[in-house]
């Protein structure tokens, strides 16, 4: 047993301190502990990449990136920022509240975190910036608000998971929908309590 734990946390020491990747350096510590238990077979290992890979579920994930880069460059976007514009004038905030919502929505259509900030912030950034907006609170409500894309359903770290562990892809988008929403009623309240305090 020892040597088992010897080898594991010498081999993670030796590959990290060599300057390699540590996403590398775990992967062929793991590599090399499957290795020594399998009796020298890796196929193993091998066979669990494939059959994972080899799944149907995560050929909806390109679709979903292809699907946020179209509606980013064709200009849906700015045009859901600016129809949802108008919703949220009188509030306190209201610019910040219409970040939370957009990214609300494109995190539904677009499944990414990174796509979703991206999108919204390519359209929201100047915007707000030229209408005085406090900068610190907009790249905050733009951070906050593309975390979304995370959890409301269709997100691609779900698709990921559920592909992984052989989970119901539909539990886990209904699993996603409630805390998501949740998030983004907690962000548009804490931006409503801070505008409210800090005009």
């Amino acid at each position: 047993m020892f040597s088992f734990w010897g080898l594991l946390v010498g081999g993670l020491a030796v590959l990290a301190g060599s300057g390699l990747a540590l996403g590398a350096a775990l992967g062929l510590t793991g590599l090399l502990i499957l290795h020594f238990l399998a009796g020298g077979s890796t196929y193993v290992a091998v066979d669990a990449v494939w059959n994972v890979l080899n799944s149907f579920t995560l050929s909806a994930i390109p679709l979903f990136i292809m699907l946020g880069e179209i509606m980013l460059r064709s200009g849906v976007s700015e045009r859901i920022y600016t129809a949802l514009v108008p919703l949220f004038q009188r509030v306190p905030g209201g610019l910040l509240h219409t970040n939370i919502a957009v990214c609300t929505l494109f995190g539904a259509v677009s499944g990414s975190s990174l796509s979703t900030a991206a999108a919204v912030g390519s359209v929201a950034y100047p915007e707000m910036t030229e209408r005085g907006y406090d900068r610190r609170m907009v790249v905050a409500s733009l951070a906050g608000g593309g975390t979304l894309g995370l959890l409301i359903p269709p997100s691609l770290s779900l698709l990921i998971y559920g592909a992984l562990t052989e989970t119901s892809i539909g539990r886990l988008f209904l699993a996603g929908l409630v805390p998501g929403l949740l998030f983004a009623a907690m962000f548009m309240l804490y931006i409503f309590v801070r505008c409210l305090s800090r005009p």
